[in-house]
């Protein structure tokens, strides 16, 4: 294949449909993090290193300021959870994530963990191009394009950890009694102009199927893992 098919994109839309709806949560939470980070007092001299800029974002109001980001996480994989519940198995009465299945929280804490390094860097960089490091307050009208950017992806990436937990949990739970199948998940792009060439069909990943519990050939075990502002997502088919 060369496009996402019908189905597919339908699958697509009807989930970034979801995202959309999760994404002002998550910025705002985002936008927490940079506020925080834009009040904590910097040293006199510059540049800044290495150990510096650790023992600054070690500052308790930064880590405080996560607390919001990790609610919208997890929020973002139950809705992502539910979904796809909804998706595969509609006869479900209460399609509801396990939040306290083994693979879940690991994974969050990995997006995590993504989520605050960009924001550092983000701001350090900034910092760094000011002349007067002291008075280095960036004003928000400067980061609404990275804060949006850092919200999308990790509302993305959580929604699509949900997804894929879901299917191991509707696996355990029984929902596929069928002898001698396999559920399979396939790399899906929206098929436009915007599509990055490494997740584009015949040239990426795109249309790349594998087992749903196996990492694609990149190591990603969901799209857009280990990059920013991944629109692709996993599609799930069970094959006898």
């Amino acid at each position: 294949e060369t496009v996402p098919s019908a189905r597919e994109k339908r699958f697509w839309m009807r989930a970034m449909s979801q995202v959309g709806v999760l994404q002002p949560a998550m910025t705002s939470a985002v936008g927490q993090m940079f506020v925080a980070l834009q009040k904590i007092p910097l040293p006199e001299v510059a540049p800044l290193d290495a150990a510096t800029m650790l023992e600054t974002v070690r500052d308790p109001a930064f880590v405080a300021s996560g607390d919001p980001v990790r609610r919208e996480l997890v929020a973002a994989s139950l809705a992502g959870g539910r979904f796809m519940m909804r998706q595969i198995a509609p006869t479900l009465t209460t399609p509801q994530l396990d939040v306290m299945d083994a693979t879940l929280m690991p994974m969050l804490r990995a997006v995590n963990r993504k989520i605050m390094v960009s924001v550092q860097e983000s701001m350090f960089t900034q910092w760094q191009d000011t002349t007067e490091l002291v008075t280095a307050v960036t004003p928000l009208q400067r980061t609404v394009s990275q804060r949006a950017t850092i919200a999308r992806t990790a509302t993305l990436d959580a929604f699509k950890i949900g997804q894929q937990v879901a299917i191991g949990q509707l696996l355990q739970r029984g929902y596929f009694p069928f002898g001698g199948g396999m559920m399979w998940k396939t790399w899906v792009n929206m098929g436009d102009n915007k599509v990055r060439l490494e997740h584009q069909y015949k040239t990426g990943l795109a249309g790349q199927t594998v087992p749903w519990d196996q990492p694609y050939s990149n190591g990603d075990m969901y799209p857009g893992a280990s990059t920013w502002n991944c629109r692709c997502i996993n599609h799930y088919t069970w094959e006898m």
